[in-house]
């Protein structure tokens, strides 16, 4: 079975709900997800990700979930690449795909497309790396201003330490233009369902995600990360709640620091993926009341699939 790649899309910042809506909508119509979700990737990450349990995965029949080892690189290069095989894969089998996540550069890469971008150079992460150890994340955003102020004034996250060196490596090795941009401009992009909520109910959302995530044990799980990769990438050293867990294990905070730490992170990465969904992507959000439990969302965003009908996927770059 043949034919472009499209998808049911649904995006927003951390903790609204997404995967649960999805899970919902892909059980009930017959779909499949793939994940747009770049912790999910990395295998015994679980809690402080709010992975899907094994039966979750297998009912809908989830992609792109445990593909990496928390010690590994793992791009959005790669994701795109095994992503557009899911997706065909899916298509070909007959069923109709759900692309579900709130990590803005893989979903952007599907839809959008994506310009071939210089290959990596281990020496230059390394060198921006050990300057991120040595100097701290300043340090990074300084020479990413330095070097290309247009860029840095539009630049989506900047408190992004991979993202950060990727900007500066592909000025160094790519991009001549002040203002690299591998994404095309996503104006006249198909719009696809966003979920937001208020502030206030957020951060409620986000403090009680944390507590259940030490509930269920984020602390034995990082134990045992460490136990096993004594080394994480970087994007998996700087999951949030992650970085927090370890320095509580390693007696540099207490727990209760510790959570309190993670809550501040959580708030400001919802605050920078909103501020991407609303610049970067045509997003028709869908703003639930607090008190409407998954299967009420589910039905607010199966609602809004159906008006606006599938996302064409970007096939080539």
């Amino acid at each position: 079975m043949q034919g472009g790649l499209t998808a049911y899309v649904l995006v927003g910042p951390t903790c609204t709900g997404k995967s649960a809506v999805a899970q919902i909508l892909a059980e009930r119509f017959g779909r499949d997800i793939v994940s747009a979700d770049s912790m999910l990737v990395y295998r015994g990450m679980n809690i402080g990700t709010a992975k899907p349990t094994p039966t979750e995965i297998r009912r809908a029949r989830i992609r792109m979930v445990d593909v990496a080892e928390p010690f590994e690189r793992y791009s959005v290069g790669l994701y795109r690449e095994a992503a557009l095989q899911a997706l065909r894969d899916i298509r070909d089998a007959g069923r109709e795909a759900i692309v579900v996540g709130g990590s803005g550069l893989y979903l952007k890469t599907l839809l959008s497309g994506m310009r071939k971008a210089p290959k990596a150079h281990p020496a230059f992460r390394l060198k921006c790396e050990t300057l991120l150890r040595q100097q701290g994340l300043s340090a990074l955003q300084k020479a990413l201003q330095t070097k290309a102020p247009g860029l840095w004034a539009v630049f989506p996250d900047p408190k992004n330490p991979p993202r950060l060196i990727r900007a500066l490596e592909i000025l160094e090795f790519g991009e001549t233009d002040s203002t690299p941009q591998l994404w095309r401009d996503p104006n006249d992009s198909h719009p696809v369902v966003g979920l937001i909520y208020p502030n206030d109910v957020l951060n409620r959302r986000i403090n009680a995600r944390i507590d259940e995530m030490y509930r269920q044990g984020l602390l034995n799980e990082v134990a045992e990360l460490m136990s096993r990769h004594p080394f994480l990438s970087l994007t998996a050293s700087h999951a949030i709640g992650y970085a927090d867990a370890i320095a509580c294990l390693e007696n540099r905070c207490l727990a209760s620091e510790a959570k309190a730490m993670t809550a501040t992170r959580t708030r400001q990465f919802a605050k920078r993926q909103r501020t991407w969904f609303r610049k970067q992507m045509n997003v028709v959000w869908v703003e639930p009341d607090e008190n409407a439990d998954a299967a009420d969302v589910a039905q607010q965003v199966a609602a809004a699939w159906e008006r606006l009908g599938p996302a064409p996927i970007a096939e080539s770059d």
